[in-house]
């Protein structure tokens, strides 16, 4: 809740449990969520949802955090190794350009974005 949950958003991943409960109650206490999660939870799940979560202070559970988009998935204590596992075999170059590509996307045209996915896999390929 709060600060955890704003600090979930920078992840690129987030992996809950089933009993998880997923909350932002600072306006409901006077203040305003901070290091940039109002933003990151807009861009993640919309304007409709981020405003039930952060004006309301609505809680959600793991099922419908992940309904909305909020959570990547919701795992047994046994996946979280899995998951970790499969980050770790990925090359480090490849993730990198292919998250720039992805998250820089918001802030591009679609030709300079095709520009740049190309230069990121001759990157990536120069690199191996």
């Amino acid at each position: 809740m709060g600060g955890g949950l704003e600090l979930a958003l920078a992840c690129d991943f987030r992996l809950v449990s089933d009993t998880a409960i997923l909350a932002s109650p600072e306006v409901s206490n006077g203040w305003l969520p901070g290091w940039g999660g109002m933003t990151r939870l807009r861009r993640l799940v919309g304007e409709a949802h981020s405003k039930r979560i952060i004006l309301f202070g609505e809680k959600l559970d793991a099922n419908e955090a992940l309904r909305i988009g909020l959570i990547t998935k919701i795992v047994q204590r046994n996946e979280v190794q899995e998951f970790l596992n499969k980050l770790m075999r990925m090359k480090p170059i490849a993730y990198a350009l292919a998250k720039s590509a992805i998250m820089d996307s918001t802030r591009t045209t679609l030709g300079t974005d095709v520009d740049f996915d190309v230069l990121a896999v001759k990157i990536s390929h120069d690199k191996e």
